[in-house]
């Protein structure tokens, strides 16, 4: 693209932004808050990429050289109050309303070397500023400079919005309070830090400061979860945490603190936070849409075992367990033919939308009394299979009371509760399909 058709589109997708409700772009000048620093500072970028929202150059993901200098560009937040820095020496500020602040120096460190929640699709081009960081050998053999690369050698990254945040390595949480664009001329707002006023230089022009962000202690609190969560901490403490922040109404017991530990754990260890916490929120609302597929909505259901779980269960669960209270009518979660039903145990075949494939889902420990189905039958989703008893195997009733337990299988053969077959454990995952996948397709 040209650089005139770049304007364009960024023109286009600011309007669309601002009419849908979005987020603003990020660009140089923005207001910058820790939650430990003593001073307000302003983003800074030198120099541009080239890319701007009107006359705003825009800042991208990898934009994250805090301390002084020229390519440095987020000042120090003046006095860091963290219990947790033990590298900035002692020093005495004007603070910003007046009055002396003294403490220790900020000294941001920010481990992930990149800001947290950029735009998801949005990219620019890294024209300038970390170039010759990016491309060191073309820049040491003058072959050409940054800008003049062809703009498939070039580098993109993602634009910033006043949603992305950064992490300090002392616990500090970094949020836009502006977006920048509300300054006149960010071209004058190359800012240095003055370590002597602890006070960032002074736009030539008046700007309009915003006010912090009404949600932002929802926001801190929230993203110094994940943080512990990208740690590696999956506590039952954070977990409970976790369950309290998204108000996840099926996650009710300590037992089902593992269904939260166990998704998190099978994440790709170096997955970014940003694409954690998407996942689980999906993941989320698939076991929402299966509860309400299987029970109705408003249903106070647990879910107390995930695909593939151990911990609870001393070797890999098959399926999902939903804990409900007895006499309470489990539907059909999908179209298909009766197999079998008997004994507590309806199994359906069942095909699977994208590749035509023959599964076979099965219900247990219901009750199947009250129902007439027969095998060769047709069922709908929404049908009555059954409904709970309180009929579990080896004991699984003292975990998890009354439950239905729900696989999908190659086979008509389950591989059930993994105590009743722990030699699956080696080749669960090739005899099973995870149900969250699997029915998701019949809810697009």
């Amino acid at each position: 693209m040209t650089r005139d058709e770049i304007k364009a589109k960024l023109k286009e997708e600011a309007i669309i932004r601002k009419e849908e409700g979005g987020l603003p772009y990020l660009v140089r000048g923005a207001q910058l808050r820790c939650t430990f620093g003593s001073h307000m500072r302003r983003l800074n970028l030198s120099p541009c990429h080239g890319v701007y929202v009107n006359v705003h150059p825009m800042v991208h993901e990898n934009n994250c050289r805090p301390g002084e200098g020229p390519l440095l560009n987020i000042p120090p937040f003046g006095v860091c109050s963290s219990n947790l820095n033990n590298v900035g020496g002692n020093i005495l500020l004007v603070g910003e309303g007046g009055g002396d602040v003294r403490g220790k120096a900020c000294v941001a460190i920010f481990p992930k070397g990149a800001w947290c929640n950029p735009h998801p699709t949005m990219k620019i081009a890294d024209n300038g500023h970390g170039s010759e960081e990016i491309h060191p050998k073309k820049i040491a053999d003058n072959e050409l400079s940054a800008k003049e690369m062809h703009p498939d050698d070039r580098t993109y990254f993602r634009a910033l919005t006043t949603d992305s945040f950064l992490f300090c390595a002392y616990k500090g949480f970094v949020q836009p309070q502006t977006s920048g664009q509300e300054n006149i001329d960010t071209q004058s707002l190359n800012v240095n830090y003055n370590p002597q006023t602890g006070l960032a230089g002074e736009a030539d022009v008046e700007v309009d400061i915003f006010g912090p962000n009404p949600n932002m202690h929802a926001r801190i609190a929230e993203g110094l979860l994940w943080q512990d969560i990208q740690n590696g901490d999956l506590s039952n403490d954070v977990m409970r945490a976790l369950a309290d922040l998204y108000d996840i109404s099926f996650i009710q017991k300590d037992n089902d603190l593992a269904v939260l530990r166990h998704f998190l754990h099978s994440l790709p260890p170096d997955m970014p936070l940003t694409d954690r916490k998407r996942g689980l929120l999906s993941y989320l609302k698939s076991l929402q849409n299966m509860i309400n597929g299987l029970y109705g909505s408003g249903a106070n259901v647990r879910v107390a075992g995930g695909y593939l779980q151990r911990e609870g269960y001393g070797a890999a669960h098959q399926g999902i367990d939903f804990v409900v209270g007895a006499g309470t009518p489990v539907h059909s979660l999908a179209d298909g033919t009766i197999v079998s039903s008997a004994n507590g145990h309806t199994v359906i075949e069942v095909t699977r939308p994208s590749t035509g494939e023959t599964y076979y889902v099965h219900y247990l420990h219901m009750s199947t009394a009250d129902t007439s189905w027969s095998n060769g039958d047709s069922v709908s989703a929404g049908d009555v299979l059954g409904t709970e008893s309180g009929y579990c195997v080896n004991g699984n009733a003292n975990r998890h009371n009354t439950h239905t337990h729900v696989e999908v299988a190659h086979s008509t053969n389950s591989g059930g509760n993994p105590r009743e077959s722990a030699a699956l454990e080696g080749s669960a995952a090739g005899r099973t399909e995870n149900p969250i996948s699997f029915f998701s397709e019949f809810w697009r």
